[in-house]
């Protein structure tokens, strides 16, 4: 059960990456200037650990659950091919934002497109695994499942949100821990009767 334990925990620091993402987005929306290097070390955080880590480990899991439900096995499939689209959407959103820091001719709505398009099917896609499959899995696979598994998955650190921070995300971490001070300071008070 720590396997799905760690992977909802990964979820929540992806969608905390996501939602500094779209905050950056809505600025290039309004016509402002958005912060490109953060979205380029936000695609790189995704690509480089939820894309080669987190996935795989989720589709270790999902296979066994085929295994012992295999009334599961389609929307298994279908979440599977969702990871594959993740990583082609996420790899088209870092080249377009890597073309705008590069200077190249990248049309706003093209960038928009393409990380809306993206983040959408991020939220969409963690949202069927919190709320179907982990639950399923949770239900279905035996100790000896997880003791299977846990021995199949690499163990490997979260680089920004782990034990200890890589340093190629040091800047990330500033500006994720800014955004928490933003939304805190944005949350309204409440006075003591």
């Amino acid at each position: 059960m720590d396997i799905i334990a760690t992977l909802h925990h990964d979820h929540i620091n992806v969608a905390e990456v996501a939602r500094v993402a779209r905050a950056e987005l809505r600025l290039l929306e309004a016509g402002e200037a958005a912060d490109y290097a953060l979205l380029e070390d936000i695609m790189c955080y995704v690509t480089g650990y939820p894309d080669t880590h987190h996935h795989p480990t989720e589709d270790i899991v999902f296979e066994r659950l085929k295994e012992r439900a295999p009334d599961a096995a389609g929307e298994v499939d279908a979440l599977l091919a969702e990871h594959e689209e993740l990583i082609a959407r996420g790899r088209r959103f870092l080249d377009s934002i890597r073309s705008v820091v590069g200077e190249a001719f990248v049309l706003r709505e093209d960038l928009l497109r393409h990380g809306h398009d993206y983040l959408s099917l991020l939220e969409r896609h963690m949202d069927t695994e919190e709320g179907r499959l982990f639950p399923r899995a949770t239900k279905a696979l035996t100790d000896e499942d997880w003791a299977y598994l846990t021995e199949r998955i690499e163990q490997r650190p979260d680089p920004l949100f782990g034990p200890a921070l890589d340093e190629d995300y040091r800047r990330l971490w500033q500006r994720i821990q800014a955004h928490r001070r933003d939304d805190a300071d944005e949350q309204p008070r409440h006075s003591d009767p």
